[in-house]
This record gives C-alpha cells, sequence and structure tokens, in this order.
C-alpha cells in the first residue's frame, strides 16, 4: 500500500514496516517497523534498523556497526535502569515521568 506518494506501508502478522520511497524526500530509503496493536513501544531490532536506513541518524550507525544487536540491547538497558524505559513484553517503552 503507497501512502501519500512517498511512504509505502506493509502490514504483516502484529507488524507493519513503512519504508519512505519519495524520490527526492530526505529521507528515502528509511525503514520503520512498528507494532500494529502499540505503537508507543519500542523494539530494539526495529529501532537499530531505522538508525541504520534514515539519513537523519547516520551519525549515530557506526556506532552500532559492530555486534550492533547487542551495543542496542545494552543501551536500552541502560535506560531501564536510569528509568527513563521500561521493558515490556515486545520491547521497550517510555516510563511516566
Amino acid at each position: 500500500m503507497i501512502i501519500d506518494g512517498v511512504w509505502s506501508a506493509d502490514l504483516h502478522g502484529d507488524h507493519c514496516l513503512f519504508m519512505n520511497i519519495g524520490e527526492h524526500h530526505p529521507e528515502q530509503q528509511t525503514s520503520i517497523e512498528a507494532y500494529i496493536y502499540d505503537t508507543r513501544g519500542i523494539d530494539e531490532g526495529f529501532f537499530l534498523k531505522y538508525l541504520n536506513t534514515s539519513p537523519k541518524a547516520s551519525a549515530y550507525a557506526p556506532l552500532f556497526k559492530k555486534n550492533g544487536y547487542a551495543t542496542m540491547c545494552g543501551l536500552l538497558d541502560r535506560y531501564v535502569r536510569e528509568g527513563i524505559l521500561e521493558r515490556v513484553p515486545n520491547g521497550f517503552k517510555r516510563t511516566a515521568r
């Protein structure tokens, strides 16, 4: 499904993958995947994919080049220890502060 000529949406299972297909859009090729039943959740793998595909996040991508998934999990677990995030069944959520 194409949304507004810039984003495509691919519903599959409990997820939806949004891909920026805008030929001249600054976020072209950016991939954002989300759980459709709770879009406030942060999945470490989905977030890592976003960092690796978004031109706006390109400065952060090298930090996750080696052991990217483990590094992402460590970062999000640190935010849990600091009380910024909490673990939920499908990843992480921002705490109500």
